[in-house]
């Protein structure tokens, strides 16, 4: 149990949204494999007073292991950063803008 636990170092090689959206935005679903046995989706939406709300959830062969919210998403420019309150774990990170988008960190 102690692996899903440490979702700050390796977090979000190389996540691709899942939301087909035409435009490449933080807004929506991002998806992608971590430590190799996981599946880790990261869930994002603009909210009415600016920023964005989000939220982690990891599983593993179908079965949930995390859904935690975000705290402090920061997007500035292709930089991004966020803060897991639950497990005291931030992430500072990049967004790629080509084709596929991806996030890395």
């Amino acid at each position: 149990m102690a692996r899903p636990l440490m979702l700050a170092a390796a977090l979000l090689i190389s996540l691709a949204p899942s939301n087909g959206q035409a435009g490449i935005t933080l807004e929506g679903s991002w998806q992608g494999p971590f430590l190799e046995d996981f599946l880790l989706r990261l869930d994002f939406k603009k909210e009415l007073e600016g920023g964005y709300a989000g939220t982690v959830l990891l599983s593993r062969d179908g079965a949930q292991l995390q859904n935690d919210p975000l705290a402090e998403v920061r997007m500035e420019g292709d930089s991004l950063r966020f803060f897991i309150p639950a497990r005291e774990t931030p992430f500072f990170g990049q967004i790629n803008r080509e084709r596929p988008a991806a996030i890395s960190g």
